[in-house]
């Protein structure tokens, strides 16, 4: 019983400074997202250009140099080529800013639930939904795991 009380009283006390410190900091959050959208659009540019060099590596060797090539060193090289240009296509379809912007409404749905006494978690809910699934596809197309897919979380 006395645990339990303890957990209530913590509960609210979390809950007061969440009150408190979330709403004021949800402007700053906006300045903050300018810096880390600036910084993501700079390593998704690099790692184009990156991709663009390795790209036309992999298809020197193929230019009428291919001969005296195996069907088997043929296939390997092509494949390389092949999968060098999916990843350059997977980096430039995806959008960063779409990162961005779900962290700033995903924060701000917080602030608005924390403001109001009716406490709106669906809006919460769904738009860190948004910004999880939004965060995990980039981080798959900045860094893709061992199978190259990326995962997200599903609602």
């Amino acid at each position: 019983m006395l645990a339990q009380g303890i957990s209530s009283y913590l509960d609210y006390r979390r809950l007061a400074i969440l009150r408190a410190e979330v709403p004021s900091v949800d402007g700053s959050i906006s300045t903050i997202s300018d810096g880390i959208e600036a910084a993501l659009l700079s390593i998704r540019s690099q790692q184009l250009i990156q991709l663009q060099k390795e790209m036309h590596a992999a298809v020197t060797p193929l230019r009428g140099q291919t001969k005296g090539m195996s069907d088997a060193d043929y296939q390997e090289k092509l494949l390389i080529l092949e999968q060098k240009v999916e990843a350059f296509n997977q980096l430039r379809s995806t959008d960063p800013t779409i990162v961005v912007k779900a962290l700033k409404d995903a924060h701000h749905a917080l602030a608005l639930s924390l403001k109001d006494d009716k406490h709106q978690l669906q809006p919460v809910y769904d738009t860190t939904i948004k910004f999880l699934n939004a965060a995990a596809q980039l981080q798959s197309t900045f860094s893709p795991d061992s199978d190259g897919k990326s995962t997200s979380i599903k609602k």
